[in-house]
């Protein structure tokens, strides 16, 4: 192996892509790159390779850039800070839409893996509550439109109440439904932690997403083999959790994968490109075959979803999930678009402003 060839496969270890490890390459040689583990007000922690080619780590300045936790960046010197000079492009991302209107937040970047977690209550009350089949859409949706492989974990099966065989069927309806692999954990016991081997590869990226109280927390101390990550218990009456993890953190298992772990969401909107809805292919593709090119797919005649529907090749629930999706995507792309025009106009003023000052003075 030629030096050159090592140092990628090192880099690689840390989950560099090869198209971004070719952008490191300068004519002025090469540009180390640093991937963000943590982010927090204004400064970012770093994982790299120092010159002996050994893992280091650092902590610098975010500048203005929007980053997300693990992100590959390059370091341009300023006195004696150091600073972000550039993002690398994203092979993979999940993103979300804000309540505030705002265009997106980054919540990972370089993704191979992301686990969208679940858990089972111990009644059946809360088992409907736990195993929400449209929250776990939303995120699916999101997953596939950042280009990441979604795996849906179902946790706390120590506490399902049901036995092998109603648990795995519970498994295929969901697999079947969302288009992703659903496996059933227990997190506490570690039963069936041994089926997500094939995602924690050395080099490989996974992100844990899911509300609060599913066990993320508690399914990453148990992968990482280790005991700092805090963790609290969930109220039996609700099975609602407090948001034990405060930000994002990229950290290590000892086969060498990379874990992201992330705050509970409460609110999930997927950001839409197109109006396309990641993930529900079935639907965009009966589409094509509607009538009207703008068909809502409610009740306007020659609709193809909606004839699907009626002859039960389409779940109602799938098609709900869609429409909900798609509402929040519009919503979001609304609230961002008039917060633009807030600010164009805000702008406008100004410019009109110093004009009209402009003008006063050259008067005199």
């Amino acid at each position: 192996m030629t030096d050159l060839a090592i140092l990628q496969k090192r880099y690689a270890d840390l989950g560099l892509k090869p198209g971004q490890f070719s952008a490191c390459l300068t004519e002025d040689g090469f540009a180390p790159p640093w991937r963000i583990t943590a982010i927090d007000r204004g400064w970012c922690s770093l994982l790299g390779l120092d010159e002996g080619g050994q893992e280091t780590t650092q902590r610098v300045r975010t500048g203005d850039w929007l980053i997300a936790v693990g992100d590959w960046v390059l370091l341009s010197s300023r006195a004696q800070d150091s600073v972000v000079e550039q993002v690398l492009d994203r092979a993979t991302y999940l993103r979300r839409a804000t309540r505030g209107g705002a265009a997106q937040q980054w919540i990972a970047a370089n993704l191979d893996t992301v686990f969208v977690v679940a858990a089972f209550g111990p009644t059946e009350k809360l088992e409907r509550r736990g195993i929400n089949a449209r929250r776990i859409e939303r995120y699916i949706s999101a997953v596939h439109e950042g280009g990441a492989i979604p795996v849906v974990i179902l946790n706390k099966l120590d506490v399902a109440g049901r036995d092998v065989e109603q648990t795995q069927a519970l498994c295929a309806e969901l697999a079947s439904r969302f288009g992703a692999a659903v496996v059933a954990v227990s997190a506490i016991e570690g039963g069936g932690l041994d089926v997500l081997a094939p995602y924690l590869e050395k080099g490989g990226t996974v992100a844990f997403v899911g509300p609060s109280g599913v066990g993320k927390s508690t399914l990453l101390n148990v992968l990482t083999g280790r005991a700092d990550a805090a963790t609290s218990d969930v109220r039996a009456t609700d099975m609602k959790g407090k948001h034990t993890t405060t930000r994002r953190e990229l950290s290590r298992m000892p086969g060498g994968a990379l874990l992201i772990d992330t705050p509970g969401m409460r609110e999930f909107a997927v950001l839409l490109e197109d109006d396309v809805v990641p993930g529900f292919d079935d639907i965009e593709e009966l589409a094509t075959e509607c009538r009207f090119s703008d068909c809502q797919h409610e009740s306007e005649p020659g609709c193809a979803v909606m004839e699907a529907l009626s002859q039960g090749a389409l779940q109602p629930d799938r098609l709900k999930s869609y429409r909900a999706i798609v509402r929040d995507g519009q919503r979001a792309s609304i609230k961002h678009d008039a917060k633009a025009r807030h600010e164009q106009r805000k702008s406008d003023k100004q410019f009109a402003r110093v004009v009209k000052s402009a003008k006063k003075f050259k008067k005199r």
